[in-house]
């Protein structure tokens, strides 16, 4: 019972997030660490879903778009990484009801990242983003918006090669903001929707410097 109730707090409460973090990075200091920088470039395939709060209609966003990804991070000698990460990544919406031409977007993620490294070929690692910025922009057939609030990352990344590292990562975001010219009565999403489904996997190739 107790295992699950940390399980269940650590994945919807931040501050328990962070503090283990800073435990981890007290860890990292009292091991002795090293820094790394971990530049990335991959491909991101992002849906989100819009259900209408009167209607109940579902309206679809495909966003798959390239990513580049920034990791800055602490590695101790027992495996265990501390770090900080940003994704931006750019592309075309494919909308269902669909819309032409396709509209584009800007997603921009800040997180910090927990990671557990074997054998220095592969690493497992869990994320909070603080920042996730999703901004679908307004075009001649289409009335963008933007949404805002965090988002929980789980990843692993192998290392075949001696630097070459190969990530995927999956993101479920919860966003609590929205604006644009059609949200006029107040910014939250809840106003205007039953549900916002948003989830997204990348696969990255990155580099430790």
């Amino acid at each position: 019972m107790t295992n699950k109730f940390f399980l269940n707090s650590f994945f919807t409460k931040p501050t328990l997030f962070i503090a283990c973090l800073i435990t981890a990075f007290t860890s990292l200091n009292c091991f002795g660490a090293a820094f790394i920088i971990e530049p990335g470039l991959g491909y991101k395939q992002e849906i989100i879903k819009l259900t209408d709060k009167n209607t109940k209609l579902i309206t679809k966003l495909y966003a798959g778009a390239p990513t580049a990804t920034l990791k800055l991070l602490l590695y101790s000698s027992t495996g265990v990484s501390l770090g900080i990460a940003g994704e931006y990544s750019k592309g075309q919406i494919e909308l269902d009801p669909t819309v032409t031409p396709k509209p584009d977007f800007t997603h921009l993620i800040g997180s910090f990242q927990l990671g557990v490294s074997a054998m220095d070929s592969m690493k497992i690692y869990l994320g909070y983003a603080p920042t996730n910025n999703f901004e679908a922009i307004t075009s001649s057939t289409f009335t963008g918006f933007k949404l805002s609030g965090s988002s929980y990352i789980a990843g692993i990344a192998l290392y075949p090669f001696h630097r070459f590292g190969l990530n995927i990562q999956y993101n479920v975001s919860t966003y609590k903001e929205i604006s644009g010219a059609n949200y006029t009565i107040g910014s939250d999403p809840a106003l205007y929707y039953d549900k916002v489904d948003s989830q997204d996997l990348s696969l990255i190739i990155s580099y430790l410097l």
